[in-house]
């Protein structure tokens, strides 16, 4: 299992989120901590630095 860790700018824009949209993102990110690649078809950004990454499906 892997640890992820939200960045300070992530934590606040997350709950100016509404509830439903901030339950459902919250429910993929712990579902990456378990299973990192789900998916084949998983795009995954990362940031110039390496250190932030996004995933859309």
């Amino acid at each position: 299992m892997y640890e992820i860790y939200l960045e300070r700018g992530a934590e606040k824009n997350l709950k100016k989120l509404q509830a439903e949209e901030f339950q459902r993102i919250i429910n993929k990110v712990k579902d990456l901590a378990d299973n990192p690649r789900p998916f084949k078809n998983l795009l995954v950004c990362y940031s110039p630095d390496d250190r932030l990454k996004l995933a859309l499906s």
